[in-house]
């Protein structure tokens, strides 16, 4: 059976470009403006500059929005990932978890979708990956803890195959958030048990 709550590495490349994406979000305003009076003065460009500036600038076409923005943030990671807001609304999830999701009876894992709610509905069918995960997520809102890993093997697969699914609190721009993610950690657990092995014959 498919559990869409299992699945935060936070690469750093993309932190800065995701924290200004979310203070855009929350409204935060501009500084204060810096004025130099002892700056020298410069002229205003003439008509024919204005109307070229104006030219290139409409060629740009419309910027993208906010979610625009998150949603090609979760999509550029090589792992799943969503984003949660601080009532734990769903602001991302990349495509492929979200339609992987949506295929098993999960149609609102994706932007809006209200993440508790649908841990709560996978604990009411009997999911004990879901009720775990449930009570961690409480404990990472509540603020008791910031982050929770829980590695597993999905049922109907071979019983080999690991994987990972984390949750990370962190604030951006004052708003508190969540990173969700998935990612297969088969190749590690099998390393593990390979040096394991190597270290007991050796012993």
């Amino acid at each position: 059976t498919f559990s869409p709550f299992l699945g935060a590495k936070a690469f750093r490349h993309h932190q800065v470009r995701l924290r200004g994406c979310v203070m855009d979000m929350v409204g935060r305003g501009s500084g204060s403006e810096v004025r130099n009076d002892d700056a020298p003065k410069v002229q205003p460009p003439d008509s024919r500059h204005n109307a070229n500036l104006e030219t290139a600038t409409t060629d740009r076409g419309p910027q993208p929005s906010v979610n625009d923005a998150l949603q090609e943030f979760v999509d550029s990671h090589p792992v799943k990932i969503a984003l949660v807001d601080e009532n734990w609304r769903i602001l991302a999830s990349s495509h492929e978890w979200a339609e992987e999701a949506a295929a098993h009876g999960y149609p609102d894992y994706r932007r809006g979708g209200d993440y508790l709610g649908i841990l709560k509905r996978g604990v009411n069918e009997g999911d004990l990956d879901a009720a775990v995960i449930l009570s961690a997520v409480q404990q990472v809102a509540s603020g008791k803890r910031r982050l929770f890993q829980y590695v597993y093997t999905p049922s109907g697969i071979s019983e080999e195959r690991r994987f990972k699914f984390s949750v990370t609190r962190f604030e951006s721009g004052g708003a508190p958030m969540a990173m969700l993610s998935r990612s297969e950690v088969t190749d590690l657990f099998t390393l593990a048990e390979k040096c394991r092995r190597l270290k007991a014959a050796v012993e």
